[in-house]
């Protein structure tokens, strides 16, 4: 089977189109934009394709939206070439507005889809699906390697490997010669095509709905659960930490017989290449209290446990509001995953483990009260 993330030897120029150059923010908040602020501080106008070079290093800041549609208009004839066109703010029948030929990036005040780094788009049939932007050559980033990896045809027939399926790999190579600039190795990337899945970021939350309209049972929890520690711990294995792990990072597929779990974005994953002779260390900010603001390189890892728990706690105490009971077990599991000290929490193996054992245990109790 042919690799689909190698990079062609040669190929045409990607057709592509450049936007007018667009004014500076008047927009802060808590977070200036850095494009304006700290990049381009002296001038009033931004050339498009300084946008287009800074896309790998965009965040979810709001105070960047404004500036993010750029990269994505200038990639739109590439994109629609294969036969996927980008969402527009018109495309949402609850649109009210004057501008609904416009994406819903590019204004902090329209800016539905955050993320600069996916956006929706349909396919020639009307199918919504999402794209991702991959770098190529980044010194920043190991999500192309790491990506590759998992999507290997010997990664993808490991059943315990909850990496989102892929329809299509899109390789896009523009030659910026064309309007003066002079080309850049980073010009390239990938566009990476999927299906659209249902998120596990909740839906609105009620007293009487948790906002996991895919949890219907306690044994539904129990099985989420060991799907998320069976993702987390296949990288593991491997030897990469997924470092940017939250709920919004989780995709549902409801149309298979048991709803599947499936892990997306690679962008911030370290790869540490096994046999360890000792853990590796890094020295990275991530949203575990000895990787807040870290001063001393900390094993990443138990982060990765210590943000699956915090998933864990945040959903069992959505169901605890709605009445649910008997969720002791899976609250002690959380909360040891949330301990302060690193080398006090389980390794996902071990959590894994406990879950397949409470899940057993249920089984057996459904099984007797049926005898």
């Amino acid at each position: 089977m042919a690799d689909r993330w190698e990079i062609p030897s040669s190929s045409e120029p990607s057709p592509f189109h450049l936007p007018e150059p667009v004014s500076r923010c008047t927009y802060w908040d808590w977070s200036p934009c850095r494009i304006c602020f700290e990049a381009l501080p002296d001038i009033t106008s931004i050339h498009p394709l300084q946008i287009y070079r800074w896309w790998n290093r965009y965040y979810d800041y709001t105070s960047e939206c404004n500036h993010v549609a750029v990269p994505w208009l200038i990639v739109e004839p590439f994109l629609l070439q294969y036969g996927y066109r980008l969402m527009r703010r018109g495309d949402d029948p609850a649109y009210v507005g004057e501008e609904g030929d416009k994406l819903w990036l590019g204004d902090h005040e329209q800016a539905k889809f955050t993320s600069p780094h996916t956006y929706p788009a349909y396919d020639r049939s009307g199918k919504m699906v999402f794209i991702k932007t991959v770098p190529l050559h980044s010194q920043d980033s190991q999500e192309y390697d790491i990506w590759r990896m998992l999507d290997s045809p010997k990664a993808r027939a490991h059943p315990d490997n909850h990496t989102v399926p892929i329809r299509e790999i899109l390789y896009f190579n523009p030659d910026f010669a064309v309007v003066g600039a002079h080309p850049e190795p980073t010009d390239a990337r990938l566009f990476v095509v999927m299906n659209q899945f249902d998120t596990v970021t909740p839906e609105e939350v009620t007293t009487l709905q948790p906002g996991y309209p895919f949890v219907h049972t306690i044994e539904d929890l129990y099985q989420f659960f060991l799907q998320m520690a069976q993702a987390v711990r296949y990288m593991h294995d491997l030897g990469i930490a997924h470092q940017d792990i939250m709920d919004k990072n989780f995709l549902i597929d409801c149309a298979t017989p048991v709803d599947r779990c499936y892990v997306i974005d690679f962008q911030l994953s370290l790869y540490f290449p096994k046999p360890w002779t000792t853990p590796p260390r890094i020295l990275i900010d991530a949203e575990a209290p000895e990787a807040f603001r870290p001063t001393k390189p900390y094993d990443p890892f138990p982060v990765d446990v210590f943000c699956v728990g915090t998933i864990f706690d945040k959903m069992i105490r959505a169901f605890q509001r709605s009445g649910w009971t008997s969720l002791d077990e899976l609250n002690d599991i959380a909360q040891s995953m949330r301990r302060r000290d690193p080398e006090q929490r389980p390794t996902i193996h071990a959590v894994e483990n406990r879950l397949q054992d409470l899940i057993k245990a249920l089984n057996l109790a459904a099984e007797s009260n049926h005898a």
